[in-house]
């Protein structure tokens, strides 16, 4: 099932999830936390347009809304008719600023509201306390 039928792209007063363009390519590296080249950016882009278009999944730039700066990425994938999954990671160095928290709750009330989904799967490792604060602060058990 193809969830969105043009790529979406929200905002808040703090952040933008928007699709990544090749521009972006340059700050993938701080994402994933190793040294990508140019070409291994770009085509890291190109994959996430490519499971776009095979309905596999949609991963989103998480922007800050002031600097326009890469911050993480936020992911929809294993999607159903009701139902599907979410998953998170933001840049070292812009964690513990609520990137996270408001990415998840922007995301959620959007797939909520918007999409009519009933249920939203979200996992983290048991000992990663600051995500699992992120999803409860969100609602999720």
């Amino acid at each position: 099932m193809k969830l969105f039928e043009q790529f979406p792209q929200y905002e808040d007063g703090f952040i933008v999830l928007r699709r990544f363009v090749q521009e972006d390519a340059k700050y993938l590296s701080d994402v994933y936390e190793v040294r990508l080249t140019k070409r291994q950016a770009e085509k890291t882009i190109e994959n996430y347009e490519k499971s776009y278009q095979d309905k596999d999944e949609v991963i989103l730039g998480i922007f800050g809304k002031e600097d326009k700066q890469l911050k993480g990425i936020i992911e929809i994938y294993d999607i159903h008719e009701t139902e599907l999954s979410i998953g998170y990671m933001v840049v070292e160095k812009y964690r513990h600023q609520s990137y996270a928290k408001n990415s998840v709750y922007l995301l959620t009330k959007k797939l909520i509201e918007d999409y009519g989904i009933t249920c939203i799967h979200a996992n983290c490792h048991v000992d990663n306390i600051y995500s699992i604060r992120v999803l409860e602060h969100n609602g999720y058990e």
